[in-house]
């Protein structure tokens, strides 16, 4: 209830202490207009909160109702699929039109996933962040190929995913240049992912606007050769994100270099490592001014 308090109490006061000038801000009935309470919105820390708000009157609900929907978490993947005609009497507006950040885990079904996302191109919505932690689902299931134009401008990916041949152009599609955010998971997949096909799917991010990479690789019982693999990937000129700060590598059963690659990057600020050895075993440069902002 507290965001409820501070909204009654700042309806009134605003009314009473602010400015002539910012006075149109606020509604005539005293109500905080659209855009501070969206402001309001983008600080309170959790949905259930704002469902809260969304009741507190019929002015916010039209204000709040959607607001839960922006980034749901992977219990609302049902009600993202739900068909229009299945919501009535309701007559707002869809669940599925409010979404930027889509998520699907492990115990959703390709085809309440594929209803969801066909509900929002209906929408015609732009997502800015996709999440799936499908292990068991590959992308070819529930995304059509050529990517649909809601999927053309994300920022932020997160793929646990398995990687069948049918779904190889399609991931490689999905690393567009306005990525700024990636994690990859190959580990713990429905089926093993060649470590030829993770090395081809890495080469295919050259070109986005990457800040920050998170790779988890599969466990191997054959290191020494597929470490040679990923060396040779890291060591390659091509391979380079100028605008990269932060990077995460799991890679509990390889040991490979990256010496040439971080030297590539000195604007690293962050830089993650989870194996059994140290990373003296990732990188062997000594001098601090390889990465002056870590």
């Amino acid at each position: 209830m507290g965001w409820c308090l501070v909204l009654r109490v700042l309806s009134r006061i605003l009314l009473i202490f602010i400015p002539a000038s910012m006075r149109e801000a606020v509604h005539p009935c005293g109500r905080l207009a659209v855009e501070l309470l969206l402001k309001i919105a983008s600080e309170v820390p959790s949905n259930s909160e704002l469902a809260t708000l969304s009741l507190l009157c019929k002015y916010y609900n039209v204000v709040f109702n959607g607001c839960p929907y922006r980034s749901p978490d992977a219990s609302a993947l049902s009600t993202l699929a739900r068909h229009e005609f299945d919501r009535l009497p309701l007559q707002t507006p869809h669940p599925a039109s409010f979404v930027k950040v889509f998520t699907a885990d492990e115990n959703a079904r390709s085809e309440t996933i594929a209803a969801a996302l066909v509900n929002l191109n209906a929408y015609r919505v732009s997502l800015k962040g996709l999440v799936l932690s499908t292990p068991h689902i590959p992308l070819a299931y529930f995304i059509p190929f050529p990517l649909p134009h809601y999927l053309q401008s994300i920022c932020e990916l997160s793929l646990q995913v398995p990687y069948p041949i049918s779904s190889l152009s399609l991931a490689r599609s999905l690393f567009l240049p306005s990525l700024t955010v990636c994690k990859l998971f190959f580990e713990g997949t429905a089926t093993p992912v060649k470590y030829s096909t993770i090395a081809s799917l890495l080469r295919s991010l050259v070109g986005a606007r990457l800040a920050r990479l998170t790779i988890e690789f599969p466990k191997s019982s054959s290191a020494t050769d597929i470490a040679d693999i990923f060396t040779n990937l890291f060591d390659e000129p091509a391979f380079r994100f100028p605008l990269l700060r932060a990077l995460k590598i799991v890679a509990e059963s390889l040991t490979f270099s990256l010496d040439i690659f971080l030297m590539r990057h000195p604007g690293l600020e962050e830089l993650e490592y989870f194996r059994e050895t140290s990373l003296s075993a990732l990188c062997t440069f000594s001098s601090p001014q390889t990465l002056p902002n870590l």
